[in-house]
Order: C-alpha cells, then structure tokens, then sequence
C-alpha cells in the first residue's frame, strides 16, 4: 500500500512547479499548476475516500494512528485551504508586487504544513495498517484497481 505515498511525492511536484512559478511572477503559469495539483489531490482524496479508507475502516477497527473520520476530517480540511489558496492566486495580480507575494506564500505554507501532516499520518499509520491487514493478493488487486503495476 505504500505505492500510494508515490501519489503524494507527485503533487509535491506540481505544488513545487506552482510556488517556482509564483516566484518568477508568471501568474498565469502559477495558476495553472495550482489547478492541475487541485486536480490530482482531488482525484486522489477520491480514490483514498472510495478505496482505501473504507477497507481502513472494515480491517483495522482499533487502527493507532486515527479513526477513518481523522482522515476524511483532514481531506475536508485541505480542500478547503485549497480552495482559500485558489481564491489567493486568481486574486493575485501580472508580476505582483514583493509583498504581495509574499503574502501568498505565507498562506501557502499552512497548506503545505497541514499536507505535510496528513502525509506523515498516512505513511505512518493508514497504508502500513493495510499492509499488514491485506493478504498479498487482495493487496495487489487493490494497488492494480488504483492504477498500479
């Protein structure tokens, strides 16, 4: 299950692509990467929500690191400073000025701090849980269902 955290180092990336781009004052390019990561988060929380956390759920009922509700409280909750930080950047004016950008960034570092959270809970407790509650091959339809070789 741990193939999954590859999803997350993924969105680093774009979210990576989407500060550089705030840097070089590129709005237009910032904006664009910001959507593309809201797409894929999304697209992954999804998958998390239908797939994972309900097998989560139903396998390990006393799991140490959060109950199903944590982590569906924790998607809840980067979607909406998402949507805060969406709102920022469509805000943002051509080549804003220092500090305004850095007003932005500001913002942004709650949502990577909180992200940096979720990721941690996840790796630490959510996909080793299912490892060791999946048999191999149940785990392996799984991971193939999600899009996994």
């Amino acid at each position: 299950m741990m193939a999954m955290m590859e999803r997350h180092a993924g969105l680093e990336e774009i979210f990576l692509e989407h500060q550089t781009a705030l840097l070089d004052r590129d709005v237009a390019r910032a904006r664009e990467a910001l959507a593309r990561y809201g797409e894929r988060l999304a697209a992954h929380m999804a998958e998390e929500e239908s797939a994972i956390l309900p097998l989560y759920e139903s396998r390990c009922p006393q799991p140490p690191g959060g109950t199903t509700r944590m982590f569906l409280d924790e998607h809840r909750k980067l979607r909406e400073l998402l949507a805060d930080l969406a709102a920022a950047a469509d805000a943002l004016p051509a080549g804003p000025d220092p500090k305004t950008l850095l007003a932005v960034l500001d913002r942004e570092t709650q949502f990577k701090n909180y992200m940096d959270h979720h990721d941690r809970r996840e790796r630490a407790f959510l996909y080793p849980a299912l490892d060791a509650a999946l048999p191999d091959g149940e785990r392996a339809v799984l991971l193939a269902s999600l899009g996994f070789r």
